[in-house]
């Protein structure tokens, strides 16, 4: 096949409520590439070498923080429903097993229209 040029129909990024990459995020939709959203919640547990002093984790964003508590369940959650409603497709990471990973399965289907999500300081809407 020396004349087939291969089409890109996805793209993996690092793509959270607290690092959206906006004009990267628009340029893989309007080429119709679907992005995929590597670690979803952030990075709460890098090394101090990753951070700087103002640095605050997505699951520790005041924002983020009281909506979950109104829908009571982990913060994390909030960040996935977040990237689920932007048209990413997320891919979770959590070395923390007891409060994330086993309230995933609340990510889908819930809070749709829930006006709360206004409240968010994000470049687009939660």
């Amino acid at each position: 096949m020396p004349y087939a040029f291969p089409i890109q129909r996805s793209s993996g990024s690092e793509l959270h409520p607290g690092f959206q990459q906006p004009e990267l995020f628009r340029y893989v939709k309007e080429r119709g590439i679907v992005p995929i959203g590597y670690c979803p919640i952030g990075s709460p547990s890098r090394p101090e070498r990753d951070r700087t002093a103002e640095d605050v984790a997505d699951t520790q964003m005041p924002e983020i923080v009281e909506i979950a508590k109104a829908h009571g369940v982990h913060p994390a959650i909030i960040c996935i429903k977040w990237a689920v409603q932007n048209g990413q497709i997320p891919i979770p990471f959590s070395v923390k097993l007891s409060g994330r990973v086993r309230t995933d399965g609340k990510t889908c289907g819930i809070w749709a229209a829930d006006p709360s999500y206004g409240c968010c300081r994000f470049n687009r809407p939660l």
